[in-house]
């Protein structure tokens, strides 16, 4: 082997140079240069191409440790917001999933297998002229993202017509108590009596015509529980500087131990995303939500049975003043079924929810078609099955199927309205 064979061979060789190559190529060197070059100890530099592909040069780099083709890049096909409004889905399914499983640990199966299977199944009702209605089985659960959604959302219709009527004046309020280690019914019970309780003081009563509030409790390790309620108020005119530390010693004077108040005008938002002094449905919506916060402590079993219990049959939002009774009819729209007096919207427009017989069977969503009014009817599969079962019974025995049915569906009923 020649002198500069040899030395560049030891070069190669040296421990700490993985990035340097030889000068002359030989058999013995391509050999060497062909093997997978390892990072020595400390060191960040990376292995080069081969020389026989042309390069002889050495070039240094990052060393990157991930192989070829073991982390491909993650592509979302489609829009910004289509994109942020799937990861808000998917971080809501996660906690839902979680809460769920929680709920099960504590040995509450009915409400986990309610909450699991909200709007999943329907019952059959048939009405004296022949239309048939789908029923749809809610959970009623703070945690379930679908029953706040829709009751939310009556609300935020209710709220805006009456906003905008008069934009002006508006202004979202915060009112916040200590946090405490344990929450329970009397703690809820207590903050509402505060909020009373200020509602009817002078400074409210002086500048105040109306709004309405919203009750939460978030969870944090460190602090515990944190009642607090966000309110959409109204005020008569434009407020004095000296509005906010009367409020502020009011609230005080409410609850004994707490005066952090936060006052903001209610702005609305641009298409940029930028406040505006034109109040909009989008800031009507970020105050009036039924979603509970169950990211911190839906993997606690007990957490979630100590929230649920405390807000068991708890209206966690009220109206007052010029927005009074605007909860009062949301039930009735949220939930229009449970008015046996009302109109059930059938093809000749007479017959109430009172008259509907079920079927003993539930329906499954598979087994439906949504229409575009939001509502669902039978497949053309399903309404065939329900046509031919129909024909085949005769009608005195089809009548008292209907009638077992509808005890059935009562009793499921009345077990899950125990259960929420």
């Amino acid at each position: 082997m020649r002198q500069n064979d040899t030395k560049a061979t030891a070069r190669a060789q040296r421990p700490g140079d993985a990035g340097e190559r030889p000068g002359t190529q030989t058999s013995e060197t391509v050999a060497l240069a062909l093997e997978v070059p390892l990072q020595t100890a400390g060191s960040k530099r990376a292995p080069l191409n081969s020389p026989v592909s042309g390069d002889v040069e050495g070039r240094g780099g990052v060393y990157v440790h991930t192989s070829l083709e073991t982390s491909g890049p993650q592509v979302f096909e489609g829009s910004t917001v289509e994109y942020l409004d799937s990861e808000r889905k998917r971080k809501r399914l996660k906690v839902l999933i979680a809460v769920t499983y929680a709920l099960e640990t504590a040995g509450r199966e009915v409400e986990s297998k309610a909450l699991l299977s909200c709007g999943n199944y329907f019952r059959m009702g048939v009405l004296p002229c022949g239309t048939v209605k789908l029923i749809p089985f809610y959970c009623c659960s703070p945690f379930c993202p679908e029953c706040s959604r829709r009751r939310a959302k009556v609300y935020q219709l209710k709220v805006w017509d009456i906003v905008r009527k008069d934009k002006n004046n508006l202004f979202h309020l915060t009112l916040t108590k200590k946090s405490v280690r344990t929450l329970d019914r009397s703690v809820i019970d207590d903050f509402i009596e505060s909020l009373k309780r200020l509602r009817d003081s002078p400074e409210w009563r002086e500048w105040i015509d109306g709004g309405f509030y919203s009750i939460e409790a978030t969870y944090n390790e460190k602090n515990g529980w944190h009642p607090h309620a966000h309110l959409l108020i109204k005020a008569k005119g434009r407020l004095p500087d000296s509005f906010l530390p009367k409020i502020k010693a009011a609230w005080f004077a409410a609850t004994g131990d707490s005066s952090y108040v936060h006052l903001e005008r209610l702005y609305g938002m641009n298409k940029r995303g930028k406040k505006t002094r034109r109040v909009n449905e989008r800031a009507i919506k970020e105050i009036v939500k039924y979603a509970t916060k169950a990211a911190d402590f839906c993997h606690s079993p007990e957490l979630v049975v100590e929230f649920l219990d405390a807000f068991k049959n708890v209206r966690r939002l009220q109206s007052f003043g010029c927005f009074f009774r605007v909860d009062a009819t949301v039930d009735k729209e949220v939930e229009p079924e449970k008015q046996s007096s009302a109109l059930a919207g059938c093809s000749c427009g007479l017959c109430t929810f009172g008259q509907l017989h079920f079927e003993e069977s539930l329906i499954h969503v598979s087994d439906t078609v949504l229409q575009n009014d939001g509502t669902r009817t039978l497949s053309p599969e399903c309404k065939a099955r329900w046509d031919c079962l129909r024909e085949s019974v005769p009608e005195e025995e089809f009548v008292r199927s209907v009638a077992r049915a509808t005890v059935k569906v009562d009793a499921q009923l009345s077990l899950l309205d125990n259960a929420a």
